[in-house]
């Protein structure tokens, strides 16, 4: 969110650029540094992950070592994320750890 300035009392702890920083952006500047960001690292991803990317990744996954119910076209279950394979897939240990998922 960046120029939103109220919610609805649905949503009591939601923040913005604006109010955060007291003033209006100019959401044109805010959209091509967007664009830039993502595609220096979509450019940097194509060339494969570096240990530091991997790690800083991982690290910012959701869910990640925390027990989360995921959802898939054959059901749900309940399952940590324990990191992510090569290929970029979810490594999922599902909550009885008897198997780990990958999606």
């Amino acid at each position: 969110n960046i120029n939103q300035a109220e919610f609805g009392e649905s949503l009591p702890f939601a923040t913005s650029v604006k109010i955060v920083s007291g003033k209006y952006h100019d959401l044109e500047i805010w959209k091509k540094e967007l664009l830039r960001a993502i595609n220096f690292y979509y450019s940097r991803m194509l060339q494969g992950l570096t240990p530091v990317d991997r790690k800083k990744y991982i690290k910012n996954l959701y869910g990640l070592n925390q027990n989360k119910v995921w959802v898939t076209p054959s059901g749900e279950f309940e399952g940590m994320v324990m990191g992510i394979e090569m290929d970029g897939r979810l490594c999922i240990k599902n909550k009885d750890k008897s198997t780990a998922s990958r999606m």
